[in-house]
């Protein structure tokens, strides 16, 4: 069962996005708040934000090559982590997460224009909050749209080498087939988020880059 929670973040500060693997982290990923209304919250990041992510995901990410994405999860199946530090680069991301959902809605804008690139839906555990933080967990599978919402289901073959490991327990398996059906429909159906072109989206200049706190290894950070 989900336990709402109805403590609330305050725009423009830090909250950090947990992924929570047997009870220590696997990455911590700091954003700034946009909007947050006790369920709903909404929080960005963009290039130049410092992250924490585990060290084989890191390997994979820089190479490329599907055999390092095989060890990163066989590392998480062995419980056999470190976090290394881990910049975002590339986007602007704006992540639509609601606190009984198994997903959450990513927005990926072009950095210069701030134009929409793509829609990412993010099948995750829902989250619970702290001070500072809120705690989820990754479920591998996700669900991709273009502007014109034309979608297709991305890393199906890691959720089911997830599930032979043990990383999505059954628990998580119930709610992420029927998380499928509903985010697939919410496209379909141009329901909100997706009943409306988002208007191109940038940071405001004068705003700082989403840190991580100082000294920080992502155990129980505080919002700056």
């Amino acid at each position: 069962m989900v336990v709402r929670d109805d403590r609330r973040f305050a725009a423009g500060s830090t909250v950090v996005q947990r992924h929570v693997l047997g009870g220590r982290v696997m990455s911590a990923y700091p954003g700034r708040v946009l909007a947050d209304d006790g369920d709903a919250l909404v929080i960005a990041q963009w290039p130049g934000t410092e992250c924490l992510v585990n060290a084989e995901w890191a390997t994979a990410m820089q190479s490329g090559r599907s055999a390092d994405r095989d060890e990163a999860l066989a590392a998480l199946g062995r419980g056999d982590w470190d976090l290394v530090p881990w910049t975002w680069r590339t986007t602007v991301v704006v992540h639509e997460l609601a606190q009984v959902l198994w997903f959450g809605v990513n927005r990926f804008h072009d950095p210069a224009s701030g134009a929409l690139l793509w829609w990412y839906v993010n099948f995750q555990r829902p989250y619970v909050r702290h001070d500072g933080a809120i705690d989820t967990l990754d479920l591998l599978v996700d669900l991709v749209a273009g502007p014109d919402l034309a979608w297709a289901w991305k890393d199906e073959d890691e959720y089911v080498q997830g599930r032979r490991l043990g990383l999505v327990t059954d628990a998580d398996h119930s709610g992420v087939t029927e998380a499928r059906d509903r985010a697939l429909a919410m496209i379909e159906d141009r329901e909100p988020p997706f009943d409306a072109d988002p208007p191109p989206w940038r940071p405001d200049p004068e705003w700082r880059v989403p840190r991580l706190p100082q000294g920080s290894r992502a155990g129980g950070p505080t919002a700056q």
